[in-house]
């Protein structure tokens, strides 16, 4: 009885019932899917979906965000095996954000590198909520100011979520620079001396 009374009550608290859908489309290579993979892990209020048609895919999402009942996207879109975009949205009226995300194998060090490559010691906890952290470039632009907006709500866990944890021990780092947003994903550690 006790339990069932403080499981109501912090589902009470649950005000901002921010959800997001990840998808991807056919045509994704191992380290797109493993990016994919890691955006969900990140994100304990993200949903996941199975592959979309490229053809019709904006009816697709809409579609599946109204069934999972999420208020935003994330769509990882293939273009011949080696180029990914990313859509960030919100559904079903959006705006959106088609982004190119750039990883060239060629170069010395590759832009986009998955958790499976970098074989961390210490990594984020499943569920935990992030510190969303933004350049002071964000503030400057009105195109920059509507992509914070959707980063805010595609990448925040809600409060009280429940699949999510009390804690935070991860920061999630957006930088304008070079006409280009970097996306970072850094851990929080807690030094007692």
């Amino acid at each position: 009885m006790v339990e069932e009374s403080k499981g109501r009550e912090e589902e009470s608290k649950w005000i901002n019932r921010q959800r997001t859908l990840i998808v991807c489309s056919h045509r994704v290579n191992h380290v797109q899917h493993d990016l994919s993979n890691d955006l969900y892990a990140l994100m304990p209020h993200a949903k996941k979906e199975v592959k979309v048609d490229r053809r019709n895919a904006y009816e697709e999402l809409l579609e599946l965000c109204q069934m999972r009942s999420c208020n935003n996207f994330i769509y990882l879109e293939a273009h011949k095996r080696k180029n990914l975009y990313m859509w960030v949205g919100k559904a079903p009226n959006g705006p959106s954000y088609k982004f190119f995300i750039n990883n060239s194998k060629l170069a010395y060090h590759a832009l986009v590198t998955t958790t499976k490559e970098l074989k961390l010691t210490g990594n984020c906890i499943k569920g935990s909520r992030p510190i969303l952290s933004f350049d002071s470039a964000f503030e400057s632009e009105l195109y920059l100011q509507l992509f914070k907006e959707l980063a805010v709500n595609a990448f925040s866990t809600p409060q009280f979520h429940p699949q999510s944890k009390p804690f935070i021990d991860h920061t999630l780092s957006f930088t304008f620079y070079d006409n280009s947003i970097w996306f970072r994903n850094y851990q929080v550690l807690l030094l007692y001396s």
